[in-house]
């Protein structure tokens, strides 16, 4: 791999790694909107994560391509710290704080994001029982799934029934 291409894709890393701290900036926004039960943030942050995945995507498809030009077969990965092995020392120093970076960043999403699943869990079971306190219905049988999917119809529902 020259040395050029080489500096190419230490800047697509470096691009991906910047990206990669965005979304855990947004996951964890994410996080306080969940808590707060702010459903109009959680929608907007919604949609900057799926823009900000949708850019490390084409980073990925670009650093996959330059890849493949310098010679490297599909399908088997070339290992950071083969390129650190390669790389002249400006470039190996920097291709190790990014590997370090990336392992920081996504372990971070990696708890953020698993934070945020038990979040929303905990909010489907919440609705899940106040929609059966309400309908007077049986408390063992769930009526959403984990995914949010409508197991089965509470019926007429009265409001202004005591429960």
């Amino acid at each position: 791999m020259k040395t050029a291409e080489l500096a190419d894709l230490v800047e697509l890393l470096s691009q991906e790694v910047d990206l990669l701290e965005k979304l855990h900036s947004v996951l964890v926004s994410q996080q306080e909107a969940l808590v707060e039960g702010d459903v109009e943030r959680i929608s907007a942050l919604v949609e900057e994560q799926i823009g900000v995945l949708n850019l490390v995507g084409k980073i990925e498809a670009r650093r996959k391509e330059l890849l493949a030009a310098c010679g490297s077969e599909e399908g088997k990965p070339i290992k950071i710290d083969a390129l650190i092995d390669i790389a002249p020392e400006y470039l190996a120093t920097r291709l190790s704080s990014i590997r370090t970076a990336l392992r920081e960043v996504i372990e971070a999403i990696g708890k953020v994001n698993s934070q945020n699943g038990m979040l929303i869990n905990q909010s489907l079971a919440y609705i899940d029982n106040t929609i059966k306190m309400i309908a007077g219905e049986d408390q063992t049988s769930i009526v959403y799934t984990p995914d949010g999917e409508v197991t089965r119809n509470t019926g007429q529902i009265a409001i202004d029934r005591t429960v």
